[in-house]
């Protein structure tokens, strides 16, 4: 099993790391106070949240990547 995890900024770009192709399957888990429930709109709203705040890099980003015979 690998997880790695990091801070960043830049919603925009991270949504689109995530769905392009190099990326096998993404999984959206959870969110609080978004209202979109898909990677693009849930990232949209967070960088409109971002806009109005002092935060230098606002999200976690967190990679879980299994081992090839795990579930």
């Amino acid at each position: 099993m690998n997880i790695k995890s990091n801070q960043r900024s830049n919603p925009r770009q991270l949504a689109v790391h995530l769905v392009s192709d190099e990326n096998e399957s993404i999984k959206f888990t959870d969110s609080r106070s978004i209202a979109s429930q898909n990677v693009i709109g849930a990232l949209a709203e967070m960088e409109a949240l971002i806009k109005g705040s002092r935060a230098q890099k606002p999200l976690y980003h967190v990679q879980y990547s299994p081992q090839p015979n795990q579930p």
